[in-house]
């Protein structure tokens, strides 16, 4: 059986008048990541930390060997001049991005400056009742079949000018994910590399300065993120109908070949 874990970290800061705030884009997130188009994670997959110290962050990223691994982070950061990235938490400590790494062999780790302020509007990612298991199924195929890497994905380059319109990455990022086109009889499958190469454009086009920048790679960058479930046409008569869960998992080894950006 495939194991994944998903970690969502808020850390706005102490002096943040929305500290206690919902963030909407981690709410969002984990939203993404229950629904089909995210792999439909279960509940109790994904952990969410809000405004954590630092052994917080080390106890729960210690726990965090499995098959897969996604970690999300929403505050502050700032680089250095040899290409290091650090995470602030609370106004005061710092870790190293690579800190948010753990044992597994695939994990990924997407970094956002937090949103100038938190709101309770939560984007939906929605899916029908029988979609839910056929897509964990295709997921899990995915993380079984994806060959072993990491990678540490910020949303902006290496500097030290604070990130302006906070959470547009995530924002944009999902958005991207919930535009994944239905193909006929196929699974649609979107890599977070080929998520983030879209990413330059929108973001620009939403007042960003910059687009996402890769601080940390090794091995297979090509993890899985998204998808859409395909758009299948039923046939009728003695053949049946195509709309099975049997074939439309056979049809997951041809998907595979849409995620090669």
């Amino acid at each position: 059986m495939i194991s994944r874990k998903a970690l969502l970290i808020s850390a706005p800061g102490e002096a943040a008048t929305y500290s206690n705030a919902i963030n909407s884009d981690l709410e969002t997130t984990r939203n993404f990541l229950l629904s089909p188009r995210g792999g439909a994670w279960a509940q109790h997959e994904i952990v969410l930390l809000n405004n954590p110290q630092m052994h917080e962050i080390s106890v729960a990223v210690a726990g965090m060997n499995a098959d897969y691994t996604m970690t999300f982070f929403s505050g502050k950061s700032f680089g250095d001049g040899q290409g290091n990235r650090f995470l602030i938490l609370n106004d005061v400590d710092y870790i190293r991005d690579t800190e948010l790494l753990n044992d597994s062999d695939k994990q990924l780790v997407l970094v956002d400056s937090c949103p100038d302020s938190f709101t309770e509007e939560v984007i939906h990612f929605v899916g029908k009742p029988n979609e839910f298991h056929l897509a964990r199924q295709m997921y899990d195929k995915w993380i079984e079949r994806c060959e072993a890497g990491q990678m540490i994905m910020h949303a902006n380059g290496n500097n030290n000018i604070p990130a302006k319109n906070g959470g547009v990455f995530t924002q944009k990022l999902l958005q991207v994910a919930s535009k994944i086109p239905a193909v006929e009889n196929k699974f649609n499958l979107k890599s977070i590399l080929a998520a983030g190469h879209e990413m330059p454009v929108i973001m620009k086009d939403a007042g960003a300065e910059s687009g996402p920048d890769i601080s940390y790679s090794r091995g297979n960058i090509k993890l899985p993120f998204a998808m859409a479930l395909p758009a299948l046409t039923k046939k009728k008569g003695r053949g049946g109908s195509l709309d099975t869960p049997a074939v439309m998992l056979g049809l997951f080894f041809l998907s595979l070949f849409l995620s090669l950006e």
